[in-house]
């Protein structure tokens, strides 16, 4: 029997994504409800109901067209709120989800109440020439805030920026229904997607579990991707104040992330709260530290540097085998030394940045190899 969790699955003038996807579901014999939320035009619906009728005696396989008047938060808020599962994932049309990821997320929900949502380890899935095959890394954004005390993960979201994207979490459907209702209506714009990143935080704890979650596919086109996948799309700040938007968003927002800390703290100041909320979510738009003085070498700098340089030392053992070494060797190529310094940190022993993934065995070898042949076929 399957767990008791919805995939939902938006898409946006992508038929080929969806062609893609569907197969990857396929290839591992997915038996989880999956649901299409569509907003393409009428030629692309055609052609993603084609897909649809492909797939769905195989997959247990839902399709629904909406309007393109619907935002992307919209098109996702009304798709959580009227599934029937106890639990729901927002997986987007181009990556790739390890089902196996998805129902140990569910197990642990379903032991750990004191938990809202869990996921598990994202890879970067980077086309290489034919010598060096094809090359995966530790995803840059794989930060999971997951402290138990509410104002420290508000904290940790204002100072990261390599916190992992809360829709591609395994989530409690009630939770997160109540994380997205305050900008339900509102474009998806820079700041909504700050706004998501703060109430996802103050909602609860969240777990990242020792397994391959998913892999993505790392675009350098960014900017023209969102424009093509998600309607409306504008990264720039000078867009939050170009309309009423942000003005009307920023009270509810606040005052839902105000509803969530005071469930968990509930001896705390309502002004207080807001406040706090108010200027970590400016801090972290404009990235301002408000918090702490500008940093100088003095003590404080001295001993991080210190322990950066003990942390890293003890990078030198795993590498004492030839294939470890080669893969260091092309991660700092491919990355340079940030990225890969960021990779060791949370993958030491090289478990998950593996060059070329097919060769290994078990339930990752499996989702790799699915999304390889996802990702070459034409359609």
């Amino acid at each position: 029997m399957p767990p008791d969790i919805t995939i939902i699955v938006p898409t946006y003038q992508r038929p080929d994504h969806i062609k893609k996807k569907m197969l990857h579901f396929s290839s591992i014999d997915c038996s989880i409800p999956i649901e299409v939320w569509d907003t393409s035009d009428s030629s692309v619906i055609k052609k993603n109901k084609e897909t649809i009728k492909k797939y769905k005696e195989k997959l247990s396989l839902s399709y629904f067209s909406l309007p393109q008047s619907y935002s992307f938060i919209s098109k996702i808020y009304k798709a959580v709120r009227e599934t029937k599962t106890q639990y729901v994932i927002i997986h987007p049309d181009d990556d790739f989800l390890n089902i196996h990821s998805v129902i140990k997320c569910v197990e642990f929900l379903e032991k750990k109440k004191d938990y809202v949502f869990a996921t598990g380890v994202t890879l970067g899935y980077r086309r290489e020439n034919e010598e060096r095959g094809d090359f995966l890394t530790l995803y840059i954004k794989n930060d999971i805030i997951s402290d138990s005390d509410v104002f420290t993960r508000i904290h940790h979201c204002r100072s990261t920026n390599r916190g992992k994207i809360p829709f591609q979490n395994v989530w409690r459907q009630d939770i997160f229904l109540k994380v997205l209702e305050p900008i339900a209506s509102t474009p998806y714009v820079k700041y909504s997607e700050y706004m998501i990143n703060f109430l996802a935080a103050a909602a609860g704890r969240g777990a990242l579990l020792d397994c391959l979650h998913e892999i993505r596919i790392p675009d350098a086109q960014k900017s023209i991707r969102r424009k093509t996948s998600v309607l409306g799309f504008e990264n720039t700040r000078e867009s939050w104040f170009s309309g009423k938007n942000f003005i009307n968003d920023l009270p509810i927002f606040l005052d839902r992330c105000c509803d969530f800390i005071l469930e968990q703290s509930p001896q705390s100041s309502v002004e207080n709260v807001r406040n706090s909320i108010l200027v970590s979510y400016i801090a972290k738009a404009f990235e301002v530290d408000l918090f702490t003085a500008k940093k100088t070498m003095g003590f404080i700098g001295a001993k991080r540097i210190f322990f950066n340089v003990l942390r890293y030392l003890g990078y030198l053992p795993s590498l004492f085998s030839f294939r470890k070494f080669k893969l260091l060797f092309l991660m700092l190529r491919s990355y340079g030394y940030s990225r890969t310094g960021h990779m060791l940190r949370y993958d030491l022993a090289f478990k998950y940045n593996v060059y070329v993934l097919r060769n290994e065995k078990g339930n990752n070898s499996i989702a790799f190899r699915a999304m390889e042949s996802a990702f070459k076929n034409k359609g």
